[in-house]
């Protein structure tokens, strides 16, 4: 059966998708453990792309299963356009960019078989192409906030702004990128991180790219193919102070005296690395810490000295950290 696997494999991965031409979507669906949901995924994925020429690329990580098989067969019986890759780490991120650099689609999105968003993917695209974007997201309607004007005018700033304030949401399940720009900038999935490595990736696009489109298309999950939640593990510390690590990384990305990223840098500084701080007391809070080993956890790695407040910082942000440092005993 392993042989048999690796013959496939090969197949797959340099017959059907060895190609010159670059098509309209590289459609990037890492899979683990979900061999019984596989095939109604590439269906699904198929239906709502009919108009578009794509290419699924089925990046394993680590599966325990016939999840690879199922996704070799399907492909070959669907007469689809792909490859299943075997990168043989169970680290997200380098799963997902062996498939970016296996990608010979215009844009590139991501499909999460646990939470899929397939409704809004061939919108993205022809306003991505419409408007010459390099990154396209969409957010659902319960998350834009009153004061927020979506439109042609927005600046890349703006978005940025409106991501870290919380007043625009994006999914890296409902998202695009152009390819050339994910390459030539680097904007690529951490290779260190387990956790947080969603929110690095769609940090870095939001920092690089210029030309960022807030898409009219409605989120709407398909939620009859979905594969089940996996089940999730307690939160402790390193996952929470792993989404602190990737926040300060983003530093060294601005660093350059450019304008627009200072902005970024006071952003990050004063409310998203803060705020990333309180969410992870939040969560070890709920997971039964106390608060005087919570406060220790967060002294040895000096995260302390970031829970501060600026001319940058919100005013709901600059209440909780006051009541952190004033009363951490009546903070909830």
């Amino acid at each position: 059966c392993y042989n048999l696997l690796q013959v496939c494999n090969l197949f797959f991965d340099h017959g059907v998708t060895s190609m010159q031409d670059i098509i309209d979507l590289s459609v990037i669906v890492p899979i683990k453990n979900i061999e019984d949901h596989v095939d109604a995924v590439f269906k699904a994925i198929s239906e709502k792309l009919s108009g578009l020429s794509f290419e699924i690329l089925a990046t394993d990580i680590c599966s325990t299963d016939n999840s690879v098989l199922s996704a070799l067969n399907s492909i070959k019986e669907q007469k689809l356009n792909g490859s299943v890759i075997k990168c043989g780490s169970d680290i997200p991120g380098y799963a997902l960019n062996c498939a970016i650099d296996k990608a010979h689609g215009k844009y590139i999105t991501f499909v999460f078989p646990r939470k899929l968003f397939l409704e809004c993917i061939a919108d993205y695209y022809k306003d991505a192409v419409a408007k010459d974007s390099e990154f396209v997201f969409g957010t659902a309607p319960s998350y834009i906030k009153k004061d927020v004007i979506i439109s042609d005018d927005n600046t890349a700033l703006d978005v940025f702004d409106a991501v870290t304030y919380g007043k625009l949401t994006c999914d890296i399940a409902s998202i695009m990128i152009l390819a050339e720009s994910v390459r030539e900038k680097k904007i690529y999935f951490s290779e260190t991180l387990k956790y947080g490595y969603s929110e690095d990736f769609i940090y870095k696009a939001l920092i690089k790219c210029d030309k960022i489109s807030v898409s009219s298309a409605k989120m709407k999950r398909t939620t009859d193919c979905e594969a089940p939640k996996a089940t999730s593990e307690p939160t402790d510390e390193k996952k929470c102070f792993e989404r602190i690590e990737n926040i300060l990384s983003l530093r060294s990305i601005l660093s350059s005296s450019n304008a627009n990223y200072k902005h970024m840098y006071n952003v990050i500084m004063q409310e998203k690395l803060p705020s990333c701080i309180l969410s992870c007391v939040d969560t070890l809070l709920k997971e039964k810490y106390t608060v005087s080993a919570i406060k220790n956890a967060l002294r040895s790695k000096g995260y302390d000295g970031y829970i501060y407040s600026g001319r940058y910082t919100s005013r709901r942000l600059k209440r909780r950290i006051m009541l952190w440092k004033l009363a951490p005993h009546l903070y909830k």
